[in-house]
């Protein structure tokens, strides 16, 4: 075999690997999945201290995968919202925009309720929503 159809040959089966590694890569979703953590339902996650965080409505903490954000006055759970906090399109951290009281993606400007809804894409799935109680003035975060 001459040496340029040889060299020629092994590119083309070079690229074709990378294309197919890159293409299989792409549609799997794997790599954007966010892990979810292995514990019974309604089990808290964490708690949040309301005598120190979430003072104020607007406020809003990040804690592991979840963001919480104070949506209402008051010391009811519905005074709280928390979902995950990766954006379910791309997993950038969405952020709690009191202006609009919704949370929003940074990155490709997806937008969410406080219940996790997608109300504006690209994002097609909804945020996880994770149920609050609270105990005086401690809010856990339920699984």
């Amino acid at each position: 075999m001459e040496r340029s159809k040889f060299l020629s040959n092994l590119g083309l089966g070079v690229a074709a690997v990378c294309v197919g590694s890159c293409v299989s890569a792409c549609g799997s979703g794997a790599l954007y999945d966010t892990p979810q953590p292995v514990v019974p339902a309604g089990t808290s996650l964490f708690t949040v201290d309301l005598k120190t965080d979430l003072v104020n409505v607007g406020d809003s903490k990040i804690v592991g995968a979840v963001i919480i954000a104070r949506i209402a006055a008051g010391t009811t759970p519905n005074s709280f919202s928390a979902v995950e906090v990766a954006c379910t399109h791309l997993q950038a951290k969405i952020k709690y925009d009191v202006t609009q009281n919704v949370y929003v993606c940074p990155w490709h400007k997806s937008i969410f309720s406080t219940t996790g809804q997608v109300i504006t894409g690209p994002a097609v799935k909804d945020q996880k929503k994770y149920n609050v109680v609270i105990t005086s003035t401690t809010l856990a975060v339920l699984t």
